[in-house]
C-alpha cells in the first residue's frame, strides 16, 4: 500500500494512513494514533466507504480512552450516515444496535428479534466452535453490549471453551478481567444475575476490577444445553447503567436459548461424524487383520502344497531310483538264472517264468506309480501332454473311457498352476473310478485371456450334495482351487451322473 499510494494517491493513501493508525493502537503507541486517524479521514476525500470505515474505527478507538467522548458519537454518526449513502443499510443498521447505549442513551429496549432471525443468523455451520463464535457477534449486536463472553461447561465442572468479544479494541488486544466467580455462582444455581447500576453494588466479588474498566451494567445467563453441558453467558455495557432491562434479558435470553438448540446439534453432528471414524478406523482395521489372516492363510496353504510336492518328488525319485534299481538288479539275475534252473528243474520252470511275470509286472507298477506322482511329461512338455498321457493310461487300464478335450493351451501355464491342474484332474479321475461306478467321463478344459475353464462330466450314479462326504480327496482338490482363489461348483442327482465346474483366475 505504501508503495501504491504514491503512484496512486486517490486510491491509496487513505488506507495507507488508515493501516498505519491501526498498527499505532495495536502496538500501543497512542501519541501517532489519533493523528493518523485524523490524517486518514482528511485524505479520504469523497470516497463515501473510506469515510464510512474511518470514522468508525477512530470512534471506537477514541471510546477505549473515554466512554464519554463526544468526538466518538459524532464520528459514529457520520459512519451510519456514510455507509447508508454507500447503500450499506445493514452495517448501518448493526452500528446503530451495537452503540444503542451511546447514541440514544438508556432507553428501553426497542429491538425485535424472533427465532428465524436467529435461525439464518446461525445458520449453514455445524461446527460447536465456530457457531459459538458466531451466537457470540449475534449477542453482542442484538443486545447493544460492549463485551460479550462465552463459556461452555461440563456437569464435572471441566470447561470445555471459552472466548470472549468486545465492541471496543484492546491496546495489544489484551484480555480484560471477568467476574468469574459471579460467572460461576450463576452456572451453579442456574439463576440470572444483573446488575443495572455497578456503582451501588459493593458486596460483590470482582466489581472493583469491573469498575477500573468503567463498566456502567453487567448480565450474567447461564443457559442449559444437554443434561451434561450447560453455557454461561456474560454480556456487558461500558456506555450504559440501567441497561439490561427485562425486555433485553428476553431477548439474550431467547437468542441464548435457540443458540444452545443449534450448538447441542452440532455436537450430535460432530460426535457422530467422531464415531463414524471410529467405526471406519475399526472396520478398516479389521479388514486389514482379515487381509493378514488371509495372506498368512495362502501362505501357509502355498506352503502345504510345496512340502507335499518336494515329499512327492522324493518319495518318487525313492522309488524309481532305490527301489526301482533294486528290483531291475534282481530281474537281471534272474534273468540269468533262468536258462539253468528250467534246465536243471524243469518241472518248476513254468512256475520261475510265471514268478518273473510277477516281477515285471511288479516293475512296470512301481514306474507307473513314480511317473503318477511326478510326470515326467508335464515338467517337459506341459499340461496338455501330460494330461493326454494320463487319460490314455486310463483308457488303456479298461476301467473308463474318458474323452479329453483341451482349447487354448497353446503356451504353457505356470509351473504351479500346471501342476494344480494336473492333480485336479488325477483327483476327480480317481474319485470317479471309485466312487460312481460311470463308463465314461468327458473332460473340458479351456484357457480364456484371464481364467482357466475345467469341466468334468461322468455317466454314473450321481449324488446328493448336501449328504456329499467330503474325504481326503476332496480336500485335495479344494486345496489347490483356494490355492488361486479359484471356485468351484457341483451339480448332480442321484442316477443322473455329476457335473463338477473349476474356474481358475490365472495370476
Amino acid at each position: 500500500f505504501e508503495s501504491w499510494k504514491n503512484y496512486a494517491p486517490s486510491n491509496y493513501l487513505a488506507p495507507w494512513l488508515l493501516m498505519k493508525a491501526e498498527w499505532f493502537r495495536i502496538t500501543g503507541e497512542g501519541e501517532y494514533t489519533s493523528q493518523y486517524f485524523q490524517k486518514s479521514f482528511d485524505a479520504a476525500g469523497s470516497s463515501i466507504y473510506h469515510r464510512a470505515i474511518i470514522s468508525e474505527l477512530w470512534a471506537k478507538y477514541l471510546l477505549t480512552k473515554n466512554t464519554k467522548d463526544a468526538r466518538a458519537r459524532e464520528l459514529l454518526l457520520i459512519a451510519i450516515d456514510s455507509f447508508n449513502e454507500w447503500d450499506g443499510v445493514a452495517k448501518s443498521k448493526q452500528l446503530r444496535q451495537q452503540f444503542e447505549a451511546l447514541l440514544y442513551g438508556e432507553s428501553q429496549h426497542s429491538q425485535t428479534i424472533d427465532i428465524e432471525t436467529i435461525q439464518y443468523e446461525l445458520s449453514g455451520d455445524m461446527e460447536v466452535h465456530s457457531l459459538v463464535k458466531k451466537l457470540m457477534v449475534l449477542l453482542l449486536r442484538t443486545s447493544g453490549s460492549t463485551h460479550v463472553v462465552v463459556e461452555l461447561v461440563q456437569d464435572t465442572g471441566d470447561r470445555i471453551w471459552y472466548d470472549e468479544l468486545s465492541l471496543l479494541p484492546e491496546g495489544n488486544e489484551k484480555k480484560v478481567s471477568m467476574p468469574n466467580s459471579m460467572m460461576l455462582m450463576a452456572l451453579k444455581s442456574q439463576n440470572v444475575v444483573v446488575v443495572n447500576e455497578l456503582k451501588t453494588e459493593r458486596g460483590l466479588r470482582d466489581v472493583d476490577a469491573l469498575q477500573i474498566r468503567r463498566v456502567q451494567s453487567f448480565l450474567i445467563l447461564p443457559v442449559t444445553i444437554s443434561g451434561n453441558l450447560s453455557m454461561v453467558i456474560y454480556l456487558e455495557n461500558v456506555f450504559a447503567k440501567n441497561w439490561y432491562v427485562t425486555n433485553r434479558v428476553k431477548s439474550v435470553r431467547i437468542t441464548a436459548n435457540q443458540g444452545a438448540v443449534m450448538i447441542e446439534n452440532a455436537r450430535i453432528h460432530e460426535h457422530s461424524i467422531k464415531l463414524n471414524e471410529e467405526i471406519r478406523r475399526e472396520m478398516m482395521e479389521k479388514e486389514r487383520l482379515s487381509s493378514l489372516i488371509e495372506a498368512q492363510k495362502d501362505a501357509h496353504l502355498k506352503a502345504l502344497m510345496q512340502v507335499q510336492d518336494n515329499e512327492r518328488k522324493r518319495i518318487a525319485s525313492d522309488l524309481h531310483d532305490s527301489l526301482g534299481s533294486l528290483l531291475s538288479t534282481v530281474r537281471v539275475r534272474f534273468n540269468g538264472l533262468q536258462q539253468e534252473f528250467c534246465q536243471k528243474v524243469p518241472e518248476k520252470g513254468q512256475r520261475f517264468n510265471d514268478s518273473l511275470h510277477l516281477l515285471d509286472e511288479a516293475i512296470h507298477e512301481l514306474r507307473q506309480i513314480s511317473h503318477n506322482m511326478v510326470p515326467v511329461s508335464l515338467s517337459r512338455f506341459g499340461l496338455a501332454s501330460a494330461l493326454q498321457t494320463f487319460v490314455a493310461q486310463v483308457n488303456t487300464s479298461g476301467q473308463l473311457v474318458v474323452d479329453l478335450q483341451i482349447l487354448g493351451l497353446a503356451e504353457r501355464l505356470p509351473e504351479a498352476m500346471e501342476v494344480r491342474v494336473y492333480r485336479i484332474c488325477q483327483e476327480l479321475v480317481q474319485n470317479v473310478i471309485n466312487h460312481a461306478q460311470a463308463t465314461t467321463v468327458r473332460i473340458q478344459i479351456i484357457l480364456h485371456n484371464d481364467s482357466l475353464n475345467m469341466m468334468v462330466e461322468d455317466n454314473g450314479v450321481g449324488l446328493m450334495k448336501d449328504s456329499m462326504v467330503r474325504g481326503f480327496g476332496f480336500t485335495t482338490i479344494q486345496s489347490n482351487i483356494d490355492l488361486f482363489k479359484g471356485t468351484l461348483e457341483i451339480e448332480s442327482q442321484p442316477g443322473k451322473g455329476c457335473l463338477v465346474l473349476i474356474d481358475l483366475p490365472i495370476v
